[in-house]
């Protein structure tokens, strides 16, 4: 049995997946009173990818992350507890400060208005001040932690959703063919 007409509702699955999953990390969410989005590089939302498993009559639509950001797509999506705040996450961290040298090439590259935590001033963008914001910010994402956003999981459920007909319709238009084949 062939299942062309499963296999291609499959394929819509995974490709509507795919994009929503994207589209989960471009929303900007409100997350302990602040606007958060989970897109910086966009490594992430590249590096999405789905593939159609078969194994005699089962079939599976496998959803992923590949490429460079594989590295850390499972904590975005899953989250990461903070030293001192649960978020619900998969993860934990253990030390007091998160990379350091990763938060001060995102503070470089990205345009972090840096600010005086006395004042509220806006701050050049000197080494000082980088270095003090790096401190900064390590230090509360590592007390605070991470709150996940499970874009797999909405994506594919949300595409699921969409081609759940179709899916039924095609598995039975297949069933239907190979039970008239001569």
């Amino acid at each position: 049995m062939i299942f062309t007409h499963t296999n291609k509702v499959l394929n819509e699955w995974g490709r509507l997946g795919g994009e929503r999953s994207q589209f989960e990390l471009k929303i900007t969410r409100t997350i302990r009173g602040r606007k958060v989005s989970r897109m910086a590089s966009g490594n992430l939302a590249k590096g999405i990818y789905y593939q159609v498993l078969r194994q005699k009559r089962d079939f599976a639509v496998k959803f992923g992350v590949q490429g460079i950001a594989s590295k850390y797509s499972s904590f975005i999506h899953d989250g990461v507890n903070g030293t001192e705040v649960n978020v619900g996450g998969a993860y934990s961290f253990k030390k007091k400060f998160v990379n350091m040298d990763a938060i001060r090439k995102w503070i470089i590259a990205k345009p972090v208005a840096l600010r005086d935590p006395n004042t509220g001033a806006f701050l050049s963008k000197t080494e000082e001040n980088i270095d003090r914001a790096t401190y900064m910010i390590s230090r509360s994402i590592a007390k605070k932690g991470i709150v996940g956003v499970p874009f797999i999981d909405a994506g594919s459920e949300w595409a699921f959703n969409k081609i759940q007909k179709k899916l039924e319709n095609a598995w039975e238009q297949d069933s239907i063919d190979f039970l008239t084949e001569d």
